[in-house]
């Protein structure tokens, strides 16, 4: 009988080992831009201009800094204009109205009437 030696191996890892990778990996941050922010009005002037023009027929009640300046129907194409520190608009057709603050467009619709029916536009 012959004798076996036992054969005895060692493996040897051959996988480079470097330094260790996070879980989770730092972002990346480069410049960062923002949309421009649009540029603000510039705040209103008193006295203002006031303009209100018809674009259908309104019955119009118009007050400025306290006295009556207009009572009666403004027909379509027509306009009021007028220069104050605050006033009070009442109309039987808002939507008929196109009105303007220091060359501004005040959209009626967006803001709430008085108990009256009516808007106050300019200072309070």
């Amino acid at each position: 009988p012959v004798a076996l030696d036992p054969v005895v191996s060692s493996v040897t890892s051959t996988v480079p080992v470097g330094p260790a990778m996070p879980a989770d990996p730092a972002p990346v941050v480069g410049p960062v831009s923002l949309p421009a922010l649009p540029p603000q009005p510039e705040p209103v002037t008193y006295p203002a201009r006031l303009r209100i023009t018809a674009t259908s027929g309104a019955q119009v009640t118009l007050r400025r800094d306290g006295r009556l300046v207009f009572e009666g129907r403004l027909p379509p194409g027509k306009y009021l204009d007028w220069r104050g520190t605050s006033f009070v608009l009442h109309a039987s057709n808002p939507k008929g109205l196109r009105v303007e603050l220091a060359g501004r467009p005040v959209d009626l619709a967006t803001l709430r009437p008085e108990p009256d029916g009516s808007w106050r536009l300019g200072k309070k």
